[in-house]
């Protein structure tokens, strides 16, 4: 009995159709919906002058006309401007009207992104080919990195200090 391409070609997509709706059943692709933030310093017209550095941009692609790219990048120019300086007005408007210390230091913080924690924590750590998962094994390892393996010469009182701590420091006032 011999078997025909076609009838492998078949088996093997009505596998793969059924493997593939196995794994949709155990881990479905899930779509989100994201919006954007809203800037309190995107204008209606900045967004206008972006717009059409868009479209233009796109005209400026399709025709490959010379003088499409020079309003183009006119156009790029312009919202580049416009950007810098409605981010620059909105910061000095918005220090101007900062009269307390903390006010003007959220400011701060806001314009240089200082407080921004980072949005991945850290799960596991590699150290000396074995994996650590728990937050004080994984201070401990970094702890003990830093102090212990750096190339600098420390202090050993110093040393015996941090181990102490480390040893001694009760975590469950932490989490």
């Amino acid at each position: 009995m011999t078997i025909s391409a076609s009838f492998i070609d078949n088996q093997l997509m009505s596998l793969y159709n059924y493997a593939l709706n196995k794994l949709d059943l155990q881990a479905p692709l899930k779509k989100m919906r994201v919006t954007g933030k809203v800037s309190p310093r995107f204008s209606f017209e900045l967004s206008e002058v972006c717009k059409s550095r868009i479209r233009a941009k796109q005209s400026a692609s399709a025709s490959k006309n010379p003088n499409d790219w020079i309003l183009y990048r006119r156009l790029r120019n312009d919202a580049n401007f416009g950007i810098t300086w409605s981010k620059k007005l909105y910061f000095r408007n918005k220090f101007k009207n900062s009269t307390e210390t903390k006010n003007l230091w959220n400011s701060v913080n806001m314009l240089t992104k200082f407080r921004i924690k980072p949005k991945v924590p850290i799960n596991v750590l590699e150290t000396d080919g074995k994996l650590v998962y728990t937050i004080p094994e994984i201070t401990d390892c970094l702890a003990k990195q830093f102090v212990f393996k750096s190339g600098i010469e420390v202090d050993r009182n110093l040393n015996d200090n941090i181990e102490s701590y480390c040893n001694s420091y009760d975590y469950s006032l932490s989490d």
